[in-house]
């Protein structure tokens, strides 16, 4: 006999949120982490290989486990290059973080697809020290699909073909891109029933700075998935993006540059779930147009992070009680030094980083997929002076 699909109202909750924790670590003379790993550099020639599964303290379970999530953050390079994140078996030429010049620190969210045997692969295409930090996991049969990492659309020319074709021409802010994320080819999304897919979106040959704003296609709100602060760039974020009615989603350019996207999961409609339409949750900045939440004005300091509420978010964005995690695009900006912000739940904060900057006057972004606190509340904490800028996603209930 087939066995019955699980209806939604029975899926165990899309995301197990954890406390943000250090799970590796290459550079040496830094504390322990969850696991231990060689304190050099990763090449080309030696990807890292982690087990994720049955971490310590019952992080993670022994088995079940589909996807992780993970803050990736490559430091110390030595030119420009690229880490990819993969269940270890084949690797396919995607990119997870993406860096352009040498002494940079830069992240990215990733949902990690896990292999049989529980590990995750971690490849660099320069040399470069490598810090993971994980905040959930994605148990199997929960309505999240990990699929294998592969390109779904590249807008530059004389690139291998990825699963959709798009004109080989950069995006523009009078052209969005739409784009067919139903039905891919080989099976790797079904033709309905899809609530969001998982991307990682890169900007490149950027022509001046400007930002990418990925959406359920129709009404665009004005926020930001991936910010790029110059000519000549190539700058990458993870996105987990609404799908709308008709299975498609848009990608818009506020200045022209090419773009290219990978695709490594999708999340089913009814599942414990739920997309928004991108809106903006708070900024800090003077002069700008109130968000869904109203925070002092003003850069976020190390000696007073940012309390954030995000239950109960106007608009019935959000409901009142059990949400386990938002998933959040948060943006630096007007940075006073290099540093970091730290996305957790209010209470105490592990020492970890969910967005990495490295010198003055920079702007850039990463999806934070933030676990709440008991009270429904994020905290902000940054190393060293700079405005933050929020925006909403969706969300992740506590139950299927």
């Amino acid at each position: 006999a087939v066995e019955a699909p699980t209806p939604p109202s029975m899926l165990p909750p899309v995301l197990t949120a954890v406390d943000p924790t250090r799970l590796v670590d290459t550079r040496s003379d830094q504390p322990p982490a969850l696991r231990t790993v060689p304190t050099t550099a990763l090449t080309p020639s030696a990807p890292l290989t982690v087990q994720v599964t049955d971490l310590p303290g019952g992080l993670t379970p022994a088995s079940g486990v589909d996807a992780v999530s993970l803050n990736v953050a490559a430091t110390n390079t030595i030119s420009g290059g690229y880490l990819t994140v993969y269940p270890c078996g084949t690797r396919n030429t995607v990119a997870n973080v993406n860096w352009t010049s040498p002494g940079e620190t830069v992240s990215n969210a990733v949902i990690a697809p896990v292999s049989a045997d529980g590990t995750i692969c971690i490849y660099a295409s320069t040399p470069t020290d490598v810090v993971i930090d994980i905040n959930g996991w994605i148990a199997s049969g929960a309505g999240y699909t990990a699929t294998t990492p592969s390109r779904l659309l590249d807008t530059r020319p004389d690139q291998a073909p990825a699963l959709r074709a798009v004109t080989t021409t950069p995006v523009t802010p009078a052209n969005p891109l739409t784009v067919q994320v139903s039905d891919l080819p080989g099976g790797l999304t079904p033709a309905s029933g899809i609530e969001a897919v998982s991307l990682n979106v890169a900007a490149t040959n950027t022509s001046e700075g400007g930002f990418l704003t990925v959406y359920p296609c129709g009404t665009r709100n004005t926020v930001a998935n991936v910010n790029f602060p110059s000519i000549a760039q190539t700058r990458s974020n993870a996105v987990i993006a609404p799908v709308s009615a008709d299975g498609t989603i848009c990608i818009y350019a506020s200045t022209p540059t090419d773009v290219v996207v990978d695709i490594n999961g999708w999340i089913a409609s009814g599942a414990a779930y739920h997309g928004t339409t991108p809106a903006r949750l708070l900024d800090t900045r003077d002069g700008q147009a109130p968000g869904l939440r109203a925070v002092p004005i003003g850069a976020v300091t190390a000696d007073s992070p940012l309390v954030v509420q995000v239950t109960d978010l106007p608009g019935a964005v959000t409901p009142a009680s059990g949400v386990e995690a938002v998933s959040l695009n948060i943006a630096i900006t007007n940075t006073v030094s290099g540093g970091f912000l730290t996305v957790y739940p209010c209470g105490t904060r592990n020492t970890v980083a969910s967005v990495n900057w490295t010198r003055s006057a920079q702007t850039t972004s990463n999806l934070v997929i933030a676990p709440v606190s008991a009270t429904g509340t994020i905290c902000i904490y940054a190393s060293t002076p700079t405005d933050v800028v929020v925006d909403i996603d969706g969300w992740f209930s506590s139950t299927g």
